[in-house]
C-alpha cells in the first residue's frame, strides 16, 4: 500500500489535501505579481499542485484577446514565491 503525506491527517482532522484544496488563490489571472527577486511576470493561470497547494502560471504579456501561446508560459510557482505589486 502507497501512502501520500498529503494523505496524512492534519491536526485539525481534514486530511493535508483537504485543507489546501479549502486555500483560495491570492492573485487573480491577469495581474502583475512579482516574484521575489525582482522579476514582475502575470498570472496567466490558477493550478494546484498534486497535494492542492495554491500554483499559477506566470506569463510576460497581460493577455488580451487573443490567448498566447503555452511556449511563453512559466509554471508552477507557489503563492509563497509571489508578492503583490506595489503601484
Amino acid at each position: 500500500m502507497i501512502l501520500h503525506i498529503h494523505d496524512l491527517p492534519s491536526p485539525t482532522g481534514e486530511t493535508y489535501k483537504e485543507r489546501n484544496l479549502a486555500q483560495p488563490h491570492a492573485f487573480a489571472v491577469g495581474e502583475l505579481v512579482e516574484i521575489n527577486g525582482g522579476c514582475r511576470l502575470y498570472v496567466a493561470e490558477q493550478t494546484r499542485d498534486c497535494d492542492g497547494s495554491p500554483l499559477y502560471t506566470l506569463t510576460h504579456e497581460e493577455q488580451g484577446e487573443d490567448p498566447l501561446q503555452p511556449r511563453y508560459f512559466v509554471r508552477g510557482f507557489p503563492q509563497t514565491r509571489l508578492c503583490e505589486v506595489q503601484p
